[in-house]
């Protein structure tokens, strides 16, 4: 019976150390706005975004005009020539910053609200904004009240079923600390019952190595799931397939992480067992 519990002990520590690592990862790359800026930043000089990018701000751009007749070639004309040349305005990388912030704030406030976890949006406002400036500059007219505003200008980017997931996902993050410190109770009650420690020691290093390989098996595979948006000719699908590459990237070193830990409590756990099994060294909780 002591055995038993000191592995059910056992297994439930390693679920939990995985459990907290993964959620930790996502509160501070994901969840946390500055972690998700971060980790979104690179995007602004991927190419594909920026082709995908430049066409349909410039879309939304125009649709904020009322304009008929030569008034309104003339704007579009305008809007279409600065927007091949946007990502290349050194307030590009401000604008691209600020539209993943207000699109973080949107969808945190959305996936943590029950009532509203029915779609995923990006606010690209900022970077429409941002064109129309130009390109009214570039017709000479400085004095003209943007016609953008502050309000959001939003694109989906993912499913209802897809905002319950990350829902799912971003809530359980909040657990991290909690789920950590499980896992080291849980490891410490498993080490206390069993009647050989080091072999459990050595067991607790196997089942990490065995869970951090199931877990860079479920980013290959979320990778794979999304891999699709990679050729993709709309922004909305793109740009969800580059921000879960770049989420499931910022969890290698996480990952690595759990490996090393795994690998060191198995040659202890190892090193142990051939120290305490040498004749004299004595028997009791080996």
């Amino acid at each position: 019976m002591r055995t038993v519990l000191s592995a059910l002990l056992g297994l439930a520590a390693v679920l939990l150390l995985l459990g907290g690592v993964t959620a930790t990862a996502v509160q501070r790359t994901v969840v946390d706005p500055d972690g998700f800026v971060a980790l979104t930043a690179p995007l602004a000089s991927d190419d594909g975004m920026r082709d995908r990018l430049a066409g349909t701000v410039a879309t939304e751009a125009t649709n904020r005009f009322d304009l008929q007749g030569p008034a309104a070639d003339a704007v579009g004309e305008a809007i279409d020539k600065v927007s091949t040349a946007l990502t290349e305005d050194p307030a590009f990388p401000g604008a691209w910053e600020t539209s993943m912030r207000r699109s973080h704030d949107r969808t945190m406030a959305t996936l943590t609200d029950a009532a509203r976890t029915d779609v995923l949006q990006v606010d690209i406002q900022p970077l429409v904004s941002l064109l129309v400036d130009k390109a009214a500059g570039s017709l000479g007219i400085t004095a003209m009240a943007s016609p953008v505003g502050d309000d959001p200008i939003v694109l989906d980017v993912g499913q209802s079923a897809q905002a319950r997931a990350a829902a799912i996902v971003v809530q359980a993050a909040g657990y991290a600390p909690a789920a950590l410190a499980g896992a080291a109770v849980a490891a410490v009650l498993a080490l206390l019952l069993a009647r050989r420690r080091t072999t459990t020691l050595a067991w607790l290093g196997i089942g990490v190595l065995a869970g951090t390989g199931l877990l860079a098996l479920a980013g290959v595979l979320l990778r794979a799931a999304v891999a699709g948006g990679q050729r993709a000719p709309g922004l909305t699908e793109y740009l969800r397939y580059r921000v879960v590459d770049a989420a499931s990237a910022a969890g290698v070193p996480w990952v690595v992480g759990l490996a090393i830990w795994g690998a060191v409590l198995l040659a202890a756990g190892a090193v142990g067992r051939l120290v305490v099994g040498r004749p004299g060294a004595g028997s009791a909780q080996r």
